[in-house]
């Protein structure tokens, strides 16, 4: 008896396209203090390092072979890293390019996903953290910053909007060829008001 196929969440679409300023620095500033000994920085990929040093996800490599191969319409595929005192991974979230599963940004643009933040790290507001971190590094007034999360993800989308992202609208992601694997964002519903 074939099973059926759940349809996909709905997903919001949140982008950031303003440069560092005053009133991002006074956001961040409680965050540094909130987590005295954490240490942000931002990874790129090597030979020696395909993947942050630490970190578990193997969807890194996919990534970084793509990057490899130059075929990322732009060079800034990496990753915000936040340790704790001890040196350990508290919390990533990976910087994207331009890609066939983000069809919907333009050739500057990075998407900011596959955030995670380890169970002893939770409630330091490090999400934000990296997020106004990769506006500090990448919003330059040009390029736009995008954040995707499930419309359920109520925490989420209060990451976004602490950092500044504007909800600009609503979509799913969409299967390719029939395969969720190969699919895509598509963003459906634009918000009546955009930045």
């Amino acid at each position: 008896m074939p099973t059926a196929v759940s349809k996909p969440e709905p997903v919001l679409f949140y982008r950031r396209k303003t440069q560092w300023d005053a009133a991002s620095a006074a956001v961040l500033l409680p965050i540094e203090q909130q987590s005295p000994g954490y240490r942000v920085h931002m990874w790129a990929p090597s030979l020696a390092e395909l993947r942050p040093r630490g970190s578990k996800d193997k969807v890194y490599f996919a990534y970084s072979a793509l990057n490899a191969l130059a075929l990322f319409p732009n060079p800034h595929y990496g990753a915000i890293v936040i340790r704790d005192p001890e040196h350990a991974i508290s919390h990533t979230s990976m910087v994207v390019p331009p890609n066939p599963r983000f069809p919907f940004m333009s050739r500057d643009d990075l998407q900011i996903g596959a955030t995670w933040t380890s169970v002893g790290s939770r409630g330091r507001g490090l999400a934000t953290r990296a997020l106004l971190e990769a506006a500090r590094q990448y919003a330059d007034g040009q390029r736009s910053l995008w954040y995707l999360c499930e419309t359920t993800n109520v925490a989420s989308q209060k990451v976004a909007e602490k950092a500044g992202f504007t909800c600009i609208g609503k979509g799913r992601k969409v299967p390719r060829f029939g395969l969720a694997v190969f699919g895509f964002y598509s963003l459906a519903s634009p918000a009546k008001r955009t930045i």
